[in-house]
């Protein structure tokens, strides 16, 4: 037994140094893994960044524009601008110049600790001192004539967050007076068709990729016989299609939720519509003036018409997929029975119920 342990003995010192060298490879492999990780978490960081601040341009988009993409980084914004904070509390309005003198103006989507979300109207008009804007994410509203005649402003970055642009929001700018800024004969800043020329006719394929269409976008585009959207349109503005007097018909996208007031009015040529599933909402006077439109479906989501939401139009059958009860803003309540008759349903829609908004309340 002496013998033995003698041996093992021998042997242990022999080759100890394996040990130390079995040690020294796992500390090694643990090392790599470490300078692994952090590295490709700096890269990863890097371009985060990059695409959160200038990310997601739209194919096809002029070199001074592009749409700003989502993520977690807010934007530093100007110094000086003057704000308004909203009647709730809950966010602020961009509101004017104030003391920036910034050529290249940045609106940020943070002030004082809360959110901003819009900007307002004639906020920004005839300052010519600013030559680029970059509005941050979250912003969800430019309205009427934000940046009119802001002369000298030539690259525009918006954010992917926009759902309304006022009219003339961007008109009179050095963007918008841009000849080759328009592609045939339409001005698109990113994702955004802005205004249409009156002198577009014939059929229209809005460029695929655009999310919203600013109001009066189209107005009096009389020689416009059809319009295609692509499915990517989730906003359509007030008045967008406004005395396209010629336009027979429009495609929706399925998720279009809203139909804004004046969307349609005095289209007097449109007689094929297919409203989509998806909407829950159609406004004042959206349809107004449709004399030749004679057929309507109301999608069974629909949860509210605009007083003359069809006034003027040639509706002899209302179609509502579920004839729920329906209440007036003069108190009035349509009882659903009436409802499932189409004749009667577009009288009532066009004539006896005209001058209400409608709104629907139950089964």
């Amino acid at each position: 037994m002496n013998k033995f342990l003698t041996k093992m003995k021998e042997l242990f010192k022999k080759y100890v140094w394996l040990k130390w060298v079995a040690v020294g490879a796992v500390a090694l492999i643990v090392v790599l893994v470490v300078v692994l990780s952090v590295g490709g978490e700096e890269s990863n960081a890097t371009n985060g960044n990059a695409g959160n601040h200038f990310g997601n341009s739209s194919i096809g988009s002029p070199n001074n524009s592009s749409t700003i993409g989502g993520g977690n980084t807010t934007l530093v914004g100007s110094e000086g601008l003057e704000y308004t904070l909203s009647e709730d509390g809950e966010y602020y309005i961009v509101s004017g110049i104030g003391t920036c003198a910034d050529e290249k103006l940045v609106i940020s989507s943070k002030h004082e600790g809360l959110p901003v979300t819009h900007i307002a109207k004639e906020a920004f008009q005839g300052y010519s001192t600013i030559k680029s804007l970059t509005i941050d994410k979250n912003i969800t509203t430019i309205e009427e004539g934000a940046f009119f005649q802001c002369s000298n402003l030539e690259t525009i970055k918006l954010p992917i967050t926009l759902t309304n642009i006022g009219d003339r929001a961007f008109e009179g700018t050095a963007y918008y007076t841009d000849d080759s800024n328009w592609t045939n004969e339409v001005l698109y800043i990113g994702k955004y068709l802005v205004k249409a020329n009156t002198s577009l006719s014939g059929d229209y394929k809005v460029k695929d990729g655009t999310v919203v269409i600013a109001t009066n976008a189209f107005y009096g585009c009389e020689n416009v016989t059809s319009v295609y959207l692509p499915y990517t349109i989730k906003e359509i503005g007030e008045g967008a299609f406004t005395l396209c007097k010629n336009m027979t018909t429009i495609n929706f996208p399925y998720d279009l939720k809203e139909i804004k007031k004046y969307t349609f009015q005095e289209c007097s040529a449109l007689t094929n519509i297919t409203l989509p599933d998806e909407l829950t909402t159609i406004g004042e006077s959206a349809f107004n003036g449709c004399s030749a439109l004679t057929v309507v479906r109301i999608p069974s989501k629909v949860v509210k018409i605009g007083k003359g939401a069809f006034l003027n139009s040639a509706l002899n059958r209302a179609f509502f997929s579920l004839p729920n009860l329906w209440e007036l803003s003069n108190g009035f309540t349509i009882p659903r029975n009436e409802l499932g008759d189409a004749g009667r349903a577009a009288t009532e829609l066009t004539r006896t119920f005209v001058a209400y908004d409608w709104e629907k309340i139950g089964n």
